[in-house]
């Protein structure tokens, strides 16, 4: 899929829908076809989009660095011209640099520049807890419920910390890739962390903190560019002349491309 200068990008949990921000704005696409057909169009941020989450194929969840946490009602089917909306939900004011969607469990999980996270009543917008992490001021980090316990994820000085976010506990360390780093994400199923940086993807066991498998993606890529799971499958969007999204799924034997 070829697109117009996206960086944030994700899918709905039945793979039906994908979502893709341009700075400020908000775009969905259904996908069940060969060629993708635009649902809706979403602005109201003032600032770049930096987190996205689909929930379900009536709502999503953004933030942005005009320190606003987002939550917005997908009202046309995808048979019916996009539509613009412009008055989301403002859920709370704080900036986010990360949210992990967790619709089973009725929550949603932000992280902020402080390093604090925060776990959200998605059917309320109310905040159930926080938590102080040492993660503050780090860009990538993810954080999500595996097992009852809330873990977090960051990457610092060359190395990939892995947090017990309730208990204040460093679990263990890992060394992180010797390129920069790009991007950081969790599994759906909370089995593996990816990490993305210019050269490689790399993915760790969360249990573990042993090495599952490495691939060289080889796309000499330039500027900022991120990384989206999406069950096993991972998916880099990044900027040559035009920006691109690109993706691979994780296997017994490796990491396969998937054609797109």
């Amino acid at each position: 899929m070829a697109t117009d200068g996206f960086c944030i990008c994700c899918f709905s949990p039945d793979g039906k829908l994908f979502a893709a921000a341009d700075d400020d704005t908000i775009y969905i696409w259904d996908i069940t076809s060969s060629e993708a057909q635009p649902v809706e169009t979403f602005t109201g941020h003032t600032g770049a989009i930096r987190s996205l989450e689909i929930s379900s194929s009536t709502s999503f969840i953004s933030g942005s660095n005009d320190r606003n946490f987002k939550f917005w009602q997908i009202g046309a089917s995808p048979a019916a011209p996009a539509v613009t909306h412009s008055k989301p939900t403002l859920l709370i004011s704080v900036l986010i640099q990360s949210i992990t969607l967790q619709a089973k469990d009725g929550i949603a999980i932000s992280s902020d520049s402080a390093g604090v996270v925060s776990v959200w009543d998605i059917s309320t917008g109310l905040c159930k807890a926080s938590f102080q992490t040492p993660s503050g001021g780090l860009n990538h980090r993810a954080t999500q419920l595996i097992d009852e316990r809330l873990i977090s994820i960051w990457c610092t000085d060359e190395r990939i910390c892995f947090w017990d976010t309730e208990r204040s506990e460093l679990l263990r360390i890992v060394d992180a890739p010797e390129h920069e780093v790009k991007d950081l994400m969790i599994s759906g199923d909370g089995s593996m962390v990816f990490c993305l940086d210019k050269k490689c993807i790399q993915a760790w066991s969360i249990c573990t903190g042993k090495i599952i498998g490495r691939m060289n993606h080889c796309l000499f890529m330039r500027g900022d560019y991120f990384l989206t799971v999406d069950g096993l499958r991972v998916w880099i969007s990044f900027h040559i002349a035009t920006s691109t999204i690109r993706g691979w799924e994780f296997g017994i034997s490796g990491l396969s491309t998937i054609e797109n």
